[in-house]
């Protein structure tokens, strides 16, 4: 039965605001519905969370896309939109859902893993042999591996490290792990770029996430 996108996005507010675990029945009282009519629409609350998690995900690649749409066509800042201080909210309170998920219901996170991250794999390799096409990217790299890698550290924070990121900010960890990883297969004019991106249009980002980080 297709399900309404409006339900999904309520069903997600609920989430945001009362964890994970809140209760089928709690679920149905603040969408005004009935028990029963929840189940009509939803088999249990696993299948409910999972077509959550696939709404948020479609919802996020699409806001990314409109993204960097506004970029020009500069490889670099498609690689850096979550630089974004309104992406960048967006990741810190998505981030305790995923967390969350993967922690009570690890079957339902693995599941979405397997069925989106070869979407991922395969957008994030577009963009880099892009870079590499426009000679910002070194050609000897090999993209299978590349791609795979730089995968892994932009969903670093969703990984087991609690302690690591207590002790450091999303803007330290970009830092010292994407930023290097990106410099190290860049062609002296791709780091050109990389700086005149950084000094004229991430600055105030930078700035902007370093105090609010300071107030938190």
């Amino acid at each position: 039965m297709p399900t309404n996108i409006f339900l999904l996005q309520n069903c997600l507010n609920i989430f945001f605001a009362q964890g994970v675990k809140v209760s089928m029945d709690d679920i149905a009282k603040e969408l005004g519905m009935s028990k029963r009519t929840l189940y009509e629409l939803f088999e249990n609350k696993s299948e409910l969370i999972y077509r959550c998690i696939s709404h948020l995900i479609e919802e996020e690649k699409e806001n990314m896309i409109r993204l960097l749409s506004k970029n020009g066509g500069n490889i670099i800042e498609k690689l850096f939109p979550f630089l974004n201080f309104d992406i960048y909210d967006r990741m810190k309170k998505h981030h305790y859902f995923f967390h969350d998920i993967k922690r009570y219901y690890p079957e339902i996170f693995a599941k979405v893993v397997t069925a989106h991250i070869d979407s991922y794999l395969e957008y994030i390799g577009k963009i880099i042999k892009e870079g590499i096409e426009q000679s910002l990217f070194r050609n000897d790299i090999i993209l299978d591996i590349v791609k795979i890698f730089f995968f892994s550290l932009m969903t670093s924070h969703n990984h087991e490290n609690k302690d690591l990121f207590q002790r450091y900010s999303m803007v330290d960890v970009f830092e010292n792990t994407i930023l290097c990883y990106i410099r190290g297969i860049s062609t002296p004019k791709g780091l050109k770029l990389i700086d005149d991106v950084l000094h004229r249009n991430l600055n105030y980002q930078y700035q902007h996430l370093k105090d609010k980080e300071i107030k938190e």
